[in-house]
């Protein structure tokens, strides 16, 4: 018969619960909650039966895993309720009779077997609007009127409800900050099943054993429990039983060969592993298997996930079937065909041509890495050369230099006997290294890579190679070197007939005269090669240049072209996340020049996060340069002085010896009048003088009287030393027209601004936009005025001020 009452716990499961018993409160009658095996679709159910007694009214409970036969489903259904042979009527009659009162609710469990008897249940909803029904499902009934509730595995309650499971086995409960505890949830996908499977096994291994056993493969949870129910003792079986249901051959090849790739992944990658089966055909198979919930489609793009568990047993089905080999050399073989990229030397991508390319790889990264480990492990060196040279762009572009530096590095090694192959790769690993690891380490692999490259007669790469040295020579600060090894580059592009690549060269030497101080000739050949590459249809590469300008524009106190330069620049590289970080940062330079500090700080703050998280230490080190400045004139000089550190750590670290003189004279104009301040410019002066470079007017302005400090050198120890020594000088507030007090209310220039704004009766947002600044910025020197003025709201503020003459 069927249970009238399951009390079963729920975590995580509240917002479900709540939705649920909305929808039958609101009339709806037939809701069908699907969801992978194991999501807890049954204890959720049993939740809004227990709910609906609770509440005073009739549920019953109908597990429908045993019947076979969708035909006879509702006589099943009508036996179980009450309603069997004796009674009058056909099944739906009999059925319909149980929900005389009004107030009954009917629950049939595990209906994906029984879904050719959705249209019965779909007309006996239909013949009585008395008729409530929830069932359970891993394929919605597709009927009329269903209402379809997707139950997906649990998010950050995954951790509670382990902890719970493992506390109750009889082992010490977990501290919830346990990164074990986390990791054990994303094996087992957060499904609750996985999750009470994984929990029985923790007294065994413990934690993390168990997380290690599982990630290392040498365990899994199969057969874990000894529940009374067969399906609650495998996460295997219930992916078995969801697998049993394909009935479609493309669908099931479709599903093996995907036990070989991990992590997102596209339509693409399915046409592939069909032997490049066309992309109606590879959607059919692949929507087959999300209606099944065997994939799983993440986010707004068409992007699909496997859950761990259902591709362990794809894979295993590989392994039966011995097939695993040849679906990995397809997957090889399919990313690269998806990454290749057209030679160079045969003409540029276009921008359009890029950014398609872009969007195909990044929808099918997790993919294609699967491609590159497959090939080291089988030492497909040739496969892996293509796949580095071709990713090389997307690495940098999304900031994934430090993976793309792994591989590049990884393959150079295993190319040690070919020399044009370790030309080629050398180049790869320093530019790649260039934004990684910085100057040093990159100019290794120049220094590596130029030898092959001449004895192979690579003149491509070579050229290539030159190239990158000068950029790397130009940040060391030895330019005399790298504007030669430029104009070896610029010579060989030209005999090889290499246009682009002769602008390229330009730009870069433009570089080595704006570190020089020769900031006119720098914007002059700037503006000579911008417009030759977007004639080309390079866009995206003269928006990269226009960043460069910008910067040296700024620099020559031409801060409208600067901003003008950027806007574009920005426009033109949005998507591209590492390359259109550095107009971002300079924007905040110009900000500051500017004198809109709050402006600098509002782009810099969420720039610096994102710049180190992605590992990009260049763009890291310029946005901590321009943080530093705006929180130095906005009356925050303990961190501006915590920013310039690590500004000069970075640019050491990085060995930009031009960074590092910015560095320091920024850490000069931070810290109070005295010996430090005058050390400082001491060693950026001698810094100038090594690499030949003249001081910028806007550093003058900035630095007064600094070109007659004599120069002395100095250590980066001594140069720190400096800085804390100088920061606990200074006498109260930094120097900056921002913050200077106006009056003897002891408020900044700012707050003076936003206090008569608010006088006038200007709201947060009014006072924003009156002063280019952001809202939240507003609230701070709101909040700063009333602890100055030692009042608690805006009429006493206006008030105060009134009193002590700041609005006079």
């Amino acid at each position: 018969m069927a249970e009238l009452l399951g009390v079963f716990p729920l975590v995580g499961r509240e917002r479900d619960v709540e939705l649920l018993d909305g929808l039958l409160a609101d009339g709806e009658r037939l809701i069908t909650l699907t969801g992978p095996g194991g999501v807890g679709k049954t204890s959720l159910s049993r939740r809004l039966q227990q709910g609906w007694v609770a509440e005073g009214g009739t549920a019953w409970f109908v597990p429908c895993e045993q019947w076979e036969d969708p035909s006879s489903l509702l006589e099943f259904v009508a036996d179980q309720i009450g309603g069997g042979a004796g009674s009058p009527g056909g099944a739906a009659t009999q059925i319909s009779s149980r929900f005389v009162a009004g107030d009954a609710l009917l629950v049939l469990d595990n209906l994906e077997h029984l879904v050719a008897a959705g249209a019965s249940i779909g007309a006996l909803v239909a013949m009585d609007e008395r008729i409530r029904i929830v069932c359970t499902s891993r394929v919605a009934l597709r009927v009329r009127g269903e209402r379809v509730h997707e139950v997906h595995p649990l998010g950050a309650a995954a951790q509670v409800m382990l902890a719970d499971r493992i506390e109750s086995s009889g082992s010490p409960r977990p501290a919830a900050d346990d990164p074990m505890l986390d990791e054990l949830c994303d094996l087992v996908d957060r499904l609750p099943l996985g999750i009470e499977l994984a929990a029985a096994r923790v007294p065994v291994f413990g934690l993390r054993g168990l997380t290690v056993m599982l990630r290392d493969g040498t365990a899994s949870l199969d057969r874990s429990t000894n529940a009374v129910d067969p399906r609650h003792r495998s996460l295997l079986g219930t992916v078995a039983e969801s697998h049993a249901l394909i009935d479609d051959l493309l669908a099931e090849t479709l599903y093996r060969r995907l036990g070989v790739a991990s992590g997102a992944f596209g339509l693409a990658l399915a046409a592939g592993l069909l032997d490049d089966a066309t992309p109606g055909i590879a959607a059919r198979a692949l929507a087959r298997l999300v209606e099944l919930h065997l994939v799983t489609r993440v986010g707004d793009e068409p992007s699909f996930r496997m859950l761990v568990v259902v591709r362990e047993h794809a894979r295993q089905l590989l392994n039966a079937l011995d097939e695993t080999a040849s679906t990995e050399q397809r997957i090889v073989d399919w990313a690269l065909r998806v990454t290749h990229r057209r030679d160079p030397r045969d003409g540029d991508m276009t921008d359009d041509e890029h950014r398609a390319w872009m969007a195909t790889v990044t929808t099918e990264a997790a993919a294609i890495q699967s491609a590159l480990f497959i090939a080291r492990r089988e030492g497909q060196r040739g496969a892996l050369r293509s796949l580095v040279g071709d990713l090389r762009p997307y690495w940098i572009s999304v900031g994934a230099v430090r993976e793309g530096y792994g591989w590049a590095e990884t393959a150079a090694r295993l190319h040690l006997d070919d020399l044009a192959a370790t030309a080629e790769l050398c180049f790869h690993a320093s530019a790649l290294a260039d934004f990684s690891h910085g100057a040093d380490v990159a100019m290794q692999w120049v220094e590596r890579g130029t030898p092959a490259a001449e004895q192979s007669g690579e003149r491509y790469f070579a050229a290539r190679l030159a190239e990158t040295g000068g950029v790397l020579l130009a940040a060391q600060g030895r330019l005399d070197e790298a504007e030669e090894s430029l104009r070896r580059a610029l010579r060989l592009f030209g005999e090889l007939g290499l246009e682009s690549f002769e602008w390229s060269s330009m730009a870069e030497i433009a570089n080595v005269a704006a570190v020089r101080g020769d900031l006119d000739e720098a914007e002059r050949l700037y503006a000579e090669i911008v417009e030759p590459f977007e004639s080309a249809g390079l866009d995206r590469i003269a928006n990269v240049i226009r960043g460069y300008w910008a910067d040296v524009a700024r620099r020559n106190g031409h801060l409208q072209l600067a901003l003008d330069l950027v806007d574009r620049a920005e426009r033109g590289l949005v998507g591209d996340v590492m390359l259109g970080d550095y107009p971002v940062a300079f924007r905040a330079h110009v900000f500051n020049d500017l004198g809109k500090y709050d402006h600098a700080r509002f782009l810099a703050e969420p720039l610096l996060e994102r710049s180190a998280a992605q590992g990009s230490s260049t763009v890291e080190a310029h946005t901590l340069a321009a943080l530093a400045r705006a929180l130095h004139h906005l009356d925050q000089p303990a961190r501006a002085v915590e920013l310039v550190h690590r500004c000069v750590d970075t640019f050491a670290l990085i060995g930009s010896d031009s960074g590092l003189i910015d560095a320091v004279e920024l850490a000069a104009e931070c810290t109070g009048p005295g010996t430090s301040r005058t050390s400082l410019i001491a060693a950026a002066n001698a810094l100038r003088d090594r690499i030949g470079a003249r001081r910028p007017p806007s550093a003058l302005a900035r630095l007064p009287g600094a070109d007659s400090v004599p120069a002395v050198t100095a250590t980066v120890s001594e140069v720190h030393q400096w800085i804390t020594d100088g920061s606990a000088t200074q006498a109260g507030a930094p120097t900056g027209q921002a913050v200077a007090p106006a009056d003897s209310s002891g408020l900044t220039t700012r707050e003076l601004e936003v206090l008569r704004l608010v006088a006038d009766g200007s709201s947060d947002r009014d006072v924003a936009a009156q002063l280019f600044i952001s809202v939240r910025t507003v609230q701070a020197h709101i909040a700063h005025m009333f602890t100055k003025l030692g009042v608690a709201n805006r009429t006493a503020a206006v008030s105060a001020g009134r009193r002590l003459g700041a609005l006079d």
